[in-house]
């Protein structure tokens, strides 16, 4: 029986005489065209890219950015504007749905770039105390040249700094509901195809040990630390690693690839400063090793590492703080071990040790380190000396008075420590009132948190408050993380250092 209609759609469209053959009419089928058939309803038509067939009364205005980017939304330049067709042209065609989002990855990463440039970058470089390499502003055109696992995750990076620049505390912007849980739904997927890309470079072993992969997983790194969203941040550091070993180690790579210096001396000093808030027995251990430590330390005094401003004398004491710490975990006491590439001493050996730290520590002088850099910002370069020495020696005494190794009666510790803390605490208050030098206090924050779980409530809530700015002056969750371990150590009842970080905390940016 012949169909109800007697053209198929393609015959009506190009008036041609229809045999109505079944399935499918011969004319269509020696022209190579796909039949649409004979059905009462006109089959939907794909529509090449910008073509319009009918247009409403009046167009609305869409914006250039959503809502979550408009505040902080830059002005698109004209050799941008090009850019941007280029990356829509290549982008697949979506097919909207009721209630879907008619936007793809490549929005996101123009709106997450635009939002940087024009919000963060500025923020950044008006709130330091002095140019830092780590600091960079990178340009529309230039995006395409940049690794995807990174692209990706530096969008997942905006996209936090959004968030919780926006928000007034972490439960502000809850992920599963709320105005945000779109903004996080995009943070997710990011996350996910930075993940993915970074599986695939390390799967293949052309890349594996690549600067490409080395970088990106540092870099995806540094976005799980500010985050915050999964505790697993020791995989990703062990991750990170192992591939620097199979690429022959820290040291090889920074003789033969100096463009590498800033990613790995970035993971060394939060490596560094993450080991004093961890446990003694669970420390990363490739921060530690002699001639990983010298050249760091080499590279700390070229290159100024913005959020850990720490006089690089008090670095190296408070990396001996740490070795003494795990030394002193991992082999108590007994006598030498020559077959060892460990030191192992005394307990009487471990407290003369520590003095000879904490006597370092004292003997700094904040005034001599300011003048030597030149800064117009003198005055706040010596309260950071000030700060960070207040900070590595109340460190120093808390984090070995929990291993009992500060016990003699010769020299009065306790005594110091106090007078460590109120400094600490008075030159904090000073310091939270300077922007560009509040922006880096997040460790002494911590420091002195600990210290004041047996002072009054007051100084507990002034740590707790100046955790919460910071997270949102900085645009990241780990702020909070940090004020969370330390408000779980206060209900406690307990004062040793070790108790507080009985896991391993990062509670650095």
């Amino acid at each position: 029986m012949p169909p109800p209609n007697h053209q198929c759609w393609e015959c009506r469209r190009r008036r041609l005489v229809c045999d109505a053959a079944s399935p499918v009419c011969s004319k269509c089928r020696s022209s190579g065209i796909v039949c649409p058939g004979y059905g009462d309803n006109k089959p939907l038509t794909w529509l090449a890219p910008g073509r319009v067939i009918s247009r409403g009364r009046r167009r609305r205005h869409i914006p250039a950015l959503t809502s979550d980017f408009k505040n902080g939304a830059a002005a698109i330049d004209d050799s941008s504007k090009d850019q941007l067709l280029v990356s829509f042209a290549n982008t697949k065609a979506v097919v909207a749905r009721p209630g879907m989002e008619l936007r793809t990855a490549t929005c996101d990463i123009v709106e997450a770039l635009c939002y940087y440039n024009s919000a963060v970058y500025p923020d950044y470089t008006s709130n330091q105390l002095e140019p830092s390499p780590f600091i960079i502003q990178c340009p529309l055109p230039v995006i395409s040249l940049v690794p995807t696992a990174i692209v990706h995750t530096l969008v997942s990076v905006a996209l936090s700094h959004r968030l919780f620049t926006l928000s007034g505390n972490n439960t502000a912007c809850s992920p599963s509901s709320g105005p945000a849980s779109k903004t996080w739904s995009r943070l997710y997927h990011h996350r996910d195809l930075a993940i993915r890309a970074l599986n695939d470079l390390v799967a293949d072993e052309k890349t594996r040990t690549a600067d490409i992969t080395i970088g990106s997983v540092y870099t995806f790194l540094y976005a799980v630390l500010q985050q915050s969203i999964t505790p697993n941040w020791r995989q990703h550091v062990d991750g990170f690693v192992k591939l620097v070993e199979l690429r022959g180690g820290f040291e090889s790579i920074i003789h033969t690839s100096p463009h590498m210096h800033m990613p790995l001396l970035g993971f060394w000093i939060v490596g560094v400063l993450a080991n004093t808030t961890s446990p003694p027995t669970n420390q990363i251990q490739a921060c530690s090793h002699p001639g990983t430590a010298a050249i760091a330390l080499s590279l700390y005094d070229q290159l100024y590492y913005p959020t850990i401003p720490c006089p690089s004398s008090l670095l190296r004491d408070i990396l001996a703080i740490n070795n003494l710490r795990s030394l002193a975990a991992s082999v108590p006491d007994g006598p030498p071990d020559m077959n060892s590439d460990r030191r192992v001493l005394t307990t009487t050996s471990y407290e003369e040790e520590g003095l000879q730290i904490l006597a370092r520590i004292e003997a700094f002088v904040p005034e001599t380190w300011a003048r030597a850099r030149n800064s117009p910002h003198a005055d706040e370069w010596i309260l950071v000396g000030r700060i960070f020495q207040a900070a590595a020696a109340l460190y120093c005494i808390m984090s070995l008075q929990a291993l009992q190794i500060f016990t003699s009666a010769y020299y009065d510790v306790d005594t110091a420590r106090a007078l460590h803390a109120h400094d600490l605490h008075v030159l904090l208050r000073k310091a939270m009132a300077i922007l560009r030098v509040r922006r880096c206090m997040m460790w002494p924050l911590v420091v002195l948190g600990v210290e004041v779980a047996r002072a009054d409530a007051s100084v507990r809530a002034f740590v707790g408050q100046e955790l919460a700015r910071s997270s949102r002056e900085q645009g990241a969750s780990l702020p909070f993380v940090a004020r969370a371990v330390l408000e779980r150590f206060w209900a406690s009842g307990r004062e040793g250092w070790d108790e507080c970080f009985d896991s391993p905390q990062a509670l650095v940016l």
